[in-house]
């Protein structure tokens, strides 16, 4: 995650950083300020990556989850997460791809 954390603040992102599903729900919990978007991967030990999206739906409604993987298909989630923002960059991905992608999702 440092690695693509690096890519982001490059790309002149501010990032905040989670070691595993537990810790970005405490970090969703504290942080005060409003989330532009969630990036997670989709397959992580304990709590899945489309399990958190869900936990942080239930704080943030309308915040934008990118999901990457080199294993998941999008198309295999679950039909509710059709009908939230949600975008997928499949592994490996180059710098330039993070970047256009994010931005994308921003803009939508």
């Amino acid at each position: 995650m440092q690695l693509v954390a690096g890519m982001l603040e490059q790309g002149g992102y501010q990032v905040l950083t989670a070691e595993g599903a537990p810790r970005a729900l405490e970090l969703l919990e504290r942080h005060t300020g409003k989330l532009a978007l969630l990036l997670t991967d989709v397959i992580m030990p304990g709590l899945r990556g489309p399990e958190l999206a869900e936990l942080a739906w239930a704080k943030s409604r309308d915040l934008p989850v990118l999901f990457i993987s080199g294993f998941a298909d999008p198309a295999g989630f679950p039909g509710a997460f059709h009908q939230r923002r949600i975008g997928f960059l499949p592994k490996p991905f180059e710098h330039e791809a993070l970047l256009r992608k994010v931005e994308q999702m921003l803009r939508k």
